[in-house]
């Protein structure tokens, strides 16, 4: 709340978490959440040994704990363990790749490339072909047009397939 602001935190609330703001009528008009909550991750390689919790179950013959929720279940969602300290997430965050918000559509083309590939595009049923995937596409140009010049940088079209997906 602002400075000048009547209506202030008291003190001893200032470092509670997952707390709600309620209008009068008691329905809810702010709530506080993580950053990053409601966005959509590729973990894939978190599934490896860059997690050595994966190492350690694989040495007791154990399911991996980060691919088993799927493996076993077909659940894909990964909640943060209750018992790992939050700077955990912060400092290994940026190894996953940032899909979108969950209930964005997207286009498939923006999907990092090692999620462009057959198995989500059928999961997802959309047509995949060279121009779908690629990262540029050739274009013929007009009679009399001057020819493009390769060593521009940025100099490339990127197809705009349609297709889209919901993350």
């Amino acid at each position: 709340f602002p400075e000048e602001s009547k209506f202030r935190c008291a003190s001893s609330d200032e470092d509670k978490i997952g707390f709600e703001v309620l209008n009068r009528d008691g329905l809810s008009c702010w709530k506080h959440v993580h950053q990053d909550h409601m966005s959509v991750y590729d973990f894939e390689y978190w599934t490896g040994p860059m997690h050595a919790g994966n190492v350690a179950k694989e040495s007791r013959g154990e399911p991996n704990p980060i691919k088993s929720p799927f493996d076993l279940y077909g659940y894909a969602n990964l909640t943060f363990p209750w018992h790992h300290p939050m700077n955990r997430w912060n400092e290994f965050k940026n190894g996953f790749e940032f899909i979108g918000r969950l209930g964005d559509t997207i286009d498939f083309r923006d999907l990092p490339e090692l999620l462009r590939g057959q198995a989500v595009a059928d999961g997802f049923g959309v047509a995949t072909d060279d121009a779908a995937t690629s990262n540029s596409i050739m274009v013929c140009g007009s009679p009399g047009e001057v020819s493009n010049d390769p060593t521009i940088s940025g100099a490339s079209f990127i197809p705009a397939t349609g297709d889209k997906v919901d993350v």
